[in-house]
């Protein structure tokens, strides 16, 4: 995986320390460590062996379920990338403003345009301005704006909107004739009809899409 600009920038610096003498053990995954060295206080991954996982040049590295989230801080932002305990291996450089998981593959957000990625790190759909990825368990859905309205999708394999799951999701939903869904991004909650046709937000759509 090629590292961004400001990682490997970091990775020249860090070289220039003196061997694995001065780790400081801030946590652990498992079998591995995220540690520190004494002389700076950027974070990075080792195993039992001191055999560096992932280099010593992130700000934050915040476990999730599904990796370990690693975060840059710049002077005005925060850019996330994702390292795969499983694998030891960055799967994502620290260039996104979001990651978040959506079955087997990852919404990734930069410049506030979201695309679906691979594990492997392949773009699969570039999502449209107006609209925004939601969380389900079993389906890939999005919000999307229009004019008129406001309406939840349920994508088919080929990422088209598919009448037949959106039927599913409501046939699934704890509260009659309603269905409940969330955006974790942005702690968003909807509330819609049946027909997917937004009813209720907790929080004003014009401020998260354009």
């Amino acid at each position: 995986m090629k590292l961004s600009d400001v990682e490997a920038a970091r990775c020249s610096i860090d070289q220039g320390y003196d061997g694995f003498f001065d780790f400081v053990e801030v946590g652990r995954i498992g079998n591995q460590r995220i540690v520190r060295r004494e002389s700076c206080k950027w974070l990075g991954i080792i195993d039992e062996f001191d055999n560096i996982l992932l280099p010593l040049i992130y700000d934050k590295l915040t476990p999730k379920g599904y990796g370990v989230e690693t975060i840059i801080a710049n002077e005005d932002c925060e850019l996330c990338g994702l390292y795969g305990t499983n694998d030891k291996k960055i799967i994502f450089p620290a260039i996104y403003d979001a990651i978040y998981p959506v079955l087997n593959k990852f919404w990734c957000m930069r410049n506030r345009q979201w695309k679906l990625m691979t594990s492997e790190c392949e773009t699969i759909w570039h999502l449209p301005s107006n609209t925004l990825p939601l969380d389900h368990d079993k389906y890939v859905c999005i919000l999307r704006k229009t004019d008129n309205n406001l309406r939840i999708e349920v994508l088919d394999d080929k990422y088209n909107h598919s009448q037949r799951r959106l039927r599913d999701v409501a046939h699934g939903s704890d509260i009659q004739n309603r269905i409940k869904i969330t955006s974790r991004y942005c702690n968003l909650i909807l509330y819609s009809d049946i027909y997917g046709n937004v009813i209720y937000s907790n929080i004003n759509i014009n401020d998260i899409i354009l």
